[in-house]
């Protein structure tokens, strides 16, 4: 079987983009940025916005941005891996290896990530940037994703001791 991933270094771009970002923004105001700077589109369901990453070759395009009209944004989510669907050995060995390569992506570019293993077995590798933001690469059984926390969030959660 042969799944599909974005780059790692296109993730690491992608990240550095968001963490050099004029923060705080609101939600509105973060889809703009998306589509501006990474020509990405909006999607709508229920009535609600969201944020579509056309560009790269992903099953899912959807880019989860949380945050309100008038509030800032809290967190940005996205997939980096197809979803897998029928779980085997062979699909946790990928999802592994892709969240390893993340994580030397993100080793490159941050230093040394916080490394968690959860109790599910799954691993999440988070760094705090010198600008207060941070970032998460994790991983499941059915894929491999990412999280940008803005610096005022991220402060919030430092201070939560998570």
């Amino acid at each position: 079987m042969t799944w599909r991933a974005i780059d790692p270094g296109r993730v690491g771009d992608i990240m550095t983009v968001w963490d050099a970002a004029p923060w705080p923004m609101t939600k509105p105001e973060t889809l703009e940025y998306g589509v501006n700077t990474f020509h990405w589109q909006i999607g709508i369901e229920e009535e609600r916005p969201f944020l579509r990453n056309t560009v790269d070759d992903v099953p899912n395009e959807r880019v989860s941005v949380i945050g309100g009209d008038d509030r800032p944004t809290t967190q940005i989510s996205f997939g980096v891996t197809d979803i897998i669907r029928e779980i085997t050995d062979e699909s946790l060995t990928w999802l592994r290896d892709q969240l390893t390569l993340l994580i030397r992506e993100g080793t490159t570019r941050w230093g040394k990530p916080k490394l968690i293993t959860l109790k599910s077995g799954n691993r999440v590798a988070k760094w705090d940037l010198p600008g207060g933001a941070r970032i998460a690469f994790s991983e499941t059984q059915h894929a491999a994703s990412v999280d940008f926390y803005p610096p005022d969030y991220a402060d919030v959660l430092r201070q939560l001791g998570e």
